[in-house]
Formats: structure tokens, C-alpha cells, sequence
């Protein structure tokens, strides 16, 4: 089972994903975010993988698809809650992780 919660905060978009993410749960997620990233005009994204009990290779490929969207909009996305997550490696290759949310707001604050 999947589920996640969004709370949009200090012009961050915080996803929380709880559950299994895979290639059919991935899709609501993915199209939920293309209506809000587009249509409300967000430009920061923290992803919190604290909940996440697994990952699979499809559901990869697409939180970094849209580490490249928000890059490509001149914005930041962070991962946080890494530990546990399997694909950890994958994803570390493209998004910074940091520790929780109080400290993206503070970097990505910071940065603007």
C-alpha cells in the first residue's frame, strides 16, 4: 500500500511518501505533482522518504524526472529520510539529501 501527504510551507513543496512506491503506485503521485508544480507554479520540492518502506526502479526513474523538471524551472529538490530506501545510491546521484525539513527550509531560504 502507498500513500503520501503534501504541505506546501516557506514556498517549499514538502512530499512525504509512505508505503510502497512502484511503477503503478507512482503514477498518482506524478500526476498529482504535474497539476500542482505546473498550475500553482512551484518551484521547490523537498522529498521525505522517512516513511518509505520500498522503492522500486520505475518510481526512481521518476522522483529523479522531476528533480530535473524543478532544476530545469530554476528551482531546488531535496530528499530527506534516506536511510532505509533501498535505491538511496540512485538517487543520491542527482538529489542532495538532507537531514529533515526544518533544514530545507533553512537552506533553501538561505539560497534565495
Amino acid at each position: 500500500m502507498f500513500t503520501y501527504n503534501m504541505e506546501y510551507r516557506e514556498n517549499i513543496l514538502f512530499i512525504r511518501l509512505i508505503g510502497s512506491l512502484n511503477k503503478y503506485t507512482i503514477k498518482c503521485l506524478s500526476d498529482e505533482l504535474e497539476n500542482i508544480v505546473y498550475n500553482l507554479g512551484i518551484y521547490n520540492i523537498v522529498f521525505n522518504f522517512e516513511q518509505l518502506e520500498e522503492i522500486d526502479k520505475q518510481a526512481t526513474k521518476k522522483i529523479v524526472e522531476w528533480y530535473n523538471i524543478i532544476r530545469n524551472r530554476k528551482g531546488v529538490s531535496l530528499a530527506c529520510g534516506l536511510n532505509n530506501v533501498v535505491k538511496r545510491k540512485n538517487l543520491l546521484r542527482y538529489m542532495q539529501e538532507i537531514n529533515n525539513e526544518l533544514c530545507a527550509i533553512k537552506m533553501i531560504n538561505w539560497n534565495n
